[in-house]
Formats: C-alpha cells, structure tokens, sequence
C-alpha cells in the first residue's frame, strides 16, 4: 500500500510525464524488493471448471456444438434420436420439444410436412382477422343468411383460415348491439323514444371511430371530449301493401295496406374545435 502511494504521489509531482518520471526518479526504480515467500505464488483466471451447457455463452455453445459434431461424423439421425430422447426426460418444454423431434424422425416426409404447417401457422398468425362488428358489415352488404354465413366460414376454414370469419354467435351479439334502448312495438305500430335513438347513435359512431378520438385527444393533451352530432329527419309512405288475415285486438281499425314511417339519419360527428369524427358518405 505504501508503495503504491509513493508511486502515485511521484508520478503526479511530474504531472504524468513519463520522460520526467523516468529521468527524475531513477534511483527510485533502481529499488530492489524482497516479497515474502506468501505472496509469491500466482494465480491466472479461474479454475472452475466445465460450464454445463445451459450457463454457457452464445461462442461457447457454438463450439461444445461444433466439438460434438465433429467427433460423431456421419452420426446425424443417430444424435438427433439420442436427443430426441434426452429432452423426453427433461423439463416440460423440453419435453415438447422432443416429441417433436421424434414426430419428425419417424418419416422422411414428416419435416417437410411439419416445416409447412409452420409456415402456414405463422401466416395465419400475421392475418387479419374480422371483428364481429366487421362481421356484420360483411352480412348485411352481401345480405347473406345464417347458413350461408356458416358455410363461407367452414370454406375459409378448411382452407387453414379458421379465424378469419367469426363465429355467427358474435356477430348476432354485435347485432343485438345496434340496437337502442327503450324500443315499443305493437300490432300496428313501432315506435322509440328520439334521445334514445339519437344517444345510441352517437355511442356507435364514437365506438367505431375511437382510433379518431384518441389521436384528438393525444393531440391536445387531453382526456375529454366533447362532440356534437348533425343529424337529419324525414318522413315516407308508401301504400297498397299486402294485407293479410290476421287477427288484431282492434280489427274495426287495424289495416296494414298502408305504411308510415319517420326516420332519423346521422350527417356529422364533430368536436368543439370543428374536427370531424365521423362523416356519412351517404
């Protein structure tokens, strides 16, 4: 320790000069030391011994794989089903992988098989698929049938796109969606409360433009918003409809020949910095 705080102390009075140290310190260096006999045994690196092979680095497991290699030339399948076996009797995934490779080692075609299921795996992961909501879109523009619907997603399905189509179930829960609250339907006469039909509206439009809203409110730094919706009302008939013998509570006055309806069209969704959500193209 002393001598290392000489040292220090005379290598920084020369600022660190080695030309000066070595000319101004020269009796110093020329100091013979005698080191005790403890002190003199030295040891490099660490025996520690093999690494398993899990603890080794990338390198390392390189060459213990290279090494085994070589010293087992022309010994593929022989190795592969030794460890094949070897990960039966390790840890659970290990064990998968095992099975794996014994499935592929039974047949000459099996990798080849198993290489393309893979593929066509990983391309139906990076599908997209439809939402219920795009699902429902998809019915009523085609004005397809529960069975029809059925049969289109079995076709997509055998073609090893299973989910590319949602089951009929979501998408009649997406339906059921759709509609508003408070709806009052008798033999001649359908009707719903305005704020109902009007608050519905708007929740499904800001439900389906939610990627729209949180760029807005990201924009502005903010966690509300608040929009207004545009929209427009009409009337229509129309009148010698088909009349069929059915029974009505009021049959003095029931007649079905005619129809009347008042109908309600959403235009524009906007907040209050005039930014447009929603716009029908109608």
């Amino acid at each position: 320790m002393k001598l290392r705080t000489s040292l220090n102390s005379k290598h920084a009075a020369v600022r660190g000069i080695m030309a000066k140290f070595m000319a101004k310190e020269e009796n110093f260096l020329k100091i013979h030391l005698k080191v005790p006999a403890e002190f003199q045994k030295v040891v490099c690196g660490r025996n520690r011994g093999e690494l398993p092979y899990s603890e080794k680095g990338i390198r390392a497991k390189q060459k213990a794989v290279a090494k085994l290699r070589n010293s087992l030339p022309n010994s593929g399948p022989l190795v592969a089903r030794a460890a094949a076996g070897s990960l039966r009797r390790s840890s659970p995934r290990s064990r998968k992988i095992g099975k794996l490779m014994e499935h592929g080692l039974k047949s000459p075609n099996r990798p080849k098989r198993m290489l393309e299921l893979m593929r066509i795996g990983r391309k139906a992961e990076n599908q997209s698929n439809f939402t219920p909501e795009e699902g429902l879109g998809l019915l009523l523009k085609l004005s397809l049938t529960v069975e029809q619907w059925k049969i289109l997603r079995k076709a997509f399905r055998d073609k090893g796109h299973k989910k590319i189509l949602p089951p009929y179930y979501l998408v009649a829960s997406a339906k059921e969606k759709c509609h508003p609250a408070g709806i009052v339907v008798h033999e001649d006469s359908a009707e719903i409360p305005l704020q109902n039909l009007l608050r519905h509206t708007a929740e499904r439009i800001v439900e389906v433009s939610r990627p729209v809203f949180v760029e807005d409110l990201t924009r502005r730094g903010q966690s509300e918003v608040s929009v207004s919706l545009i929209a427009s009302w009409g009337m229509d008939g129309c009148s010698g409809q088909s009349e069929y013998k059915q029974k009505a509570k009021d049959s003095a006055t029931f007649d079905d020949s005619n129809l009347f309806g008042v109908s309600v069209l959403p235009l524009r969704l906007y907040s209050r910095e005039v930014v447009t959500i929603n716009k029908n193209k109608l």
